[in-house]
């Protein structure tokens, strides 16, 4: 590819992965099923939320924006006792429990798509991998910080 009377050369793209190329043809009826609903399945993977107020017409192969566009990003870790929602979503721990929340977000979605879905973003995703990486060394929950108030001697912190 090329772009600007041949100035600028972009690389060649990668061939996708095989189930990417046999879910995205929708030759049966299960892939036709996941082609009509491919943005719940989307959002099954997204590490932020989405917002934009989207027009809808008769024919939508895309979709629009109107006004303002936006991503809510949550915290990096789920909250003691909340609902893994985005990017903690990939750090319940448990692939099977992963599974388990994603097929939660939606009631209408294959359990066998998300499942190999997840296992090909495990597998093929540098950001997820590296994420998943980065919470494996995080210290655990046993270290703590204390500061000794008693302890602090001198005149510049004297009140």
């Amino acid at each position: 590819m090329c772009c600007v009377a041949g100035k600028i050369r972009l690389p060649q793209l990668e061939e996708p992965p095989e189930l990417l190329k046999t879910l995205l043809a929708g030759y049966s009826d299960e892939l036709k099923r996941f082609l009509s609903k491919i943005r719940k399945y989307n959002s099954c993977f997204q590490m932020t939320s989405f917002g934009a107020e989207i027009v809808t017409t008769q024919f939508m192969p895309t979709f629009k924006v109107k006004g303002q566009l936006y991503h809510k990003v949550g915290s990096s870790l789920p909250l003691p006792d909340g609902q893994h929602k985005f990017l903690p979503m990939y750090f319940i721990g448990d692939s099977n429990d992963e599974l388990n929340a994603r097929c939660g977000i939606h009631t209408d979605i294959e359990r066998s798509i998300v499942s190999q879905l997840q296992q090909l973003f495990n597998e093929k995703n540098n950001l997820v991998r590296s994420f998943k990486a980065a919470i494996d060394m995080m210290p655990s929950d046993t270290h703590r910080i204390v500061i000794h108030v008693d302890k602090i001697t001198g005149a510049q912190f004297d009140p």
